[in-house]
């Protein structure tokens, strides 16, 4: 009788401590998650750096637009012949302002967003 005594009331406690363990993990997943996201639009906008400067030295402008990845299909406004296509579930915007251009990227599987202008890095918030 006391071993029974004894399981039932360690059962809940091993089942407590179990349960905080397993929070913890999925809280460390989901941060390591969004850390990925945002690593992809950095590389993202980055290369869409460089494809601008490209760009812009063959036709003298900036393209503007938005172009995105949604489930393996690109779909973009830029110029046909700006060459450029962002990662799956990123969606990048190209504005223009007095010759100068910001970019922006946003992941369909995070709220934040990460911006990049001439000469910086991104930056995400």
């Amino acid at each position: 009788m006391s071993r029974w005594f004894a399981f039932v009331t360690a059962a809940p406690l091993l089942a407590a401590a179990q349960g905080c363990v397993m929070g913890d993990a999925v809280s460390k997943f989901n941060e390591t998650k969004a850390r990925a996201y945002m690593a992809s639009m950095k590389s993202d906008l980055r290369e869409l750096a460089d494809s601008l400067a490209a760009y812009r030295a063959k036709h003298g402008r900036y393209v503007v637009g938005t172009a995105s990845n949604a489930d393996g299909k690109v779909t973009s406004e830029f110029a046909a012949d700006f060459k450029f296509a962002p990662t799956f579930d990123v969606t990048v915007r190209v504005d223009t302002s007095a010759g100068q251009w910001t970019a922006t990227a946003s992941h369909a599987l995070t709220p934040k967003t990460c911006v990049l202008v001439p000469g910086g890095q991104p930056t995400c918030k």
